[in-house]
């Protein structure tokens, strides 16, 4: 082979559109909010606040290995093992003080400036690979992007009243009380149940996917690779936010219908439509 032709040859591989590959993590709150990116821990690093009454300074209570019993004869509780389930004290001397106390201590929205008994916070993520090609035409950027290996994750935490040690109920109201936590907590279990719902993955993993190319406006100084990505990672970051809304419009309607659990019976309702 001459030297001409084997410099023909390589010019011709370098005028070819190289392919670039590249990792994303991006994590959001449920209010949309970019949280973290380009994490691989991901979730792990960013836990939802502990919050008692108005104070976010207030640990509650780890919960323990096992879930708490509510009632030491009929009533079981359901828990989601890919949930987290964390616990705050309430203390009385009768039925009525503890769920007094759990009205009064519970978490507390800062939105709705009040406290619930009850509460489900939640985050969640993706994160993807992706390769693309580009090619320089005058003051754009023509990308070809291939976007594959969407793996998506949460981090729920469901938050619950716990009978503090010393409290005692006689067994009537020890049995009420269970059922009063039975009702929370399925309460709760509906809102993971609507913020996992398979319909909101596929439609990420089909929009996301869905990128097939770009035309970006380029100033000739830049780094062009640098441009690409940050492009990228800024659409499925308005994806991601727009979910996040979307979940949590789902969620907040949930409450309205049955005014945050109190007609447990428009449950069934509301998920048939």
């Amino acid at each position: 082979m001459t030297i001409i032709r084997l410099i023909l040859i390589m010019e011709l591989l370098l005028a070819l559109p190289s392919v670039i590959h590249a990792t994303v993590f991006q994590y959001f709150d449920e209010d949309g909010t970019l949280i973290i990116t380009d994490s691989p821990d991901g979730l792990r690093q960013v836990k939802p606040k502990r919050l008692i009454g108005d104070k976010e300074s207030v640990k509650l209570p780890e919960a323990p290995k096992e879930p708490p019993k509510a009632s030491p004869k009929t009533v079981k509780l359901d828990y989601n093992k890919d949930v987290q389930y964390n616990y705050y004290p309430v203390t009385g001397k009768n039925l009525q003080e503890v769920v007094a106390s759990a009205d009064i201590n519970g978490p507390f929205d800062s939105k709705e400036n009040k406290n619930y008994p009850a509460q489900t916070r939640w985050r969640l993520g993706w994160s993807y690979n992706f390769d693309y090609s580009s090619r320089r035409e005058g003051e754009y950027i023509h990308v070809a992007l291939n976007i594959f290996d969407i793996n998506l994750n949460s981090d729920i935490t469901v938050i619950l009243p716990m009978i503090s040690e010393g409290t005692e109920l006689n067994p009537h109201d020890l049995e009420l009380w269970g059922k009063y936590v039975k009702g929370l907590l399925e309460h709760e279990n509906d809102h993971v149940r609507i913020t996992t719902d398979p319909f909101y993955w596929d439609e990420a993993r089909k929009t996301i996917s869905g990128i097939k190319e770009l035309i970006l406006p380029y100033d000739g100084h830049s780094d062009m690779d640098s441009v690409i990505k940050d492009t990228v990672k800024a659409e499925t970051g308005k994806m991601g936010h727009n979910l996040m809304k979307a979940i949590k419009m789902r969620n907040d309607e949930y409450d309205r219908v049955t005014e945050h659990g109190l007609k447990p019976e428009m449950r069934d309702i509301f998920f048939s439509r």
